[in-house]
């Protein structure tokens, strides 16, 4: 079963617009990552929150994913733009449930 993942981004107000144009150009390299599958994000704009909803083959497809972009800088170039820094990013790994 693949996995799914729940990120929250919470943007400072002031730089959300800014925030999505780096977005755009990172969700390139995620997108052809090793694992990966969809992804589709939705914005709180009452609160200032991105959800980026994504599909993996695994839990531990995203986390080497998650891994890679920590190396490779981009949570130092993503803590400028969120609440409280890295403290703004909060992924969920989620499964889904019958009910």
């Amino acid at each position: 079963m693949n996995s799914r993942i729940i990120a929250e981004f919470h943007v400072e107000p002031k730089k959300l617009s800014e925030f999505k144009e780096v977005m755009k150009v990172a969700l390139v390299d995620t997108r052809s990552f090793n694992g990966f599958i969809k992804l589709e994000i939705v914005e709180d704009v009452e609160n200032c929150i991105l959800y980026a909803l994504s599909e993996w083959e695994s839990h531990r497809h995203y986390d080497d994913y998650v891994a890679w972009r920590l190396e490779t800088g981009l949570g130092d170039l993503l803590d400028q733009y969120l609440v409280k820094g890295l403290e703004g990013f909060k992924p969920h790994k989620v499964i889904e449930t019958k009910m």
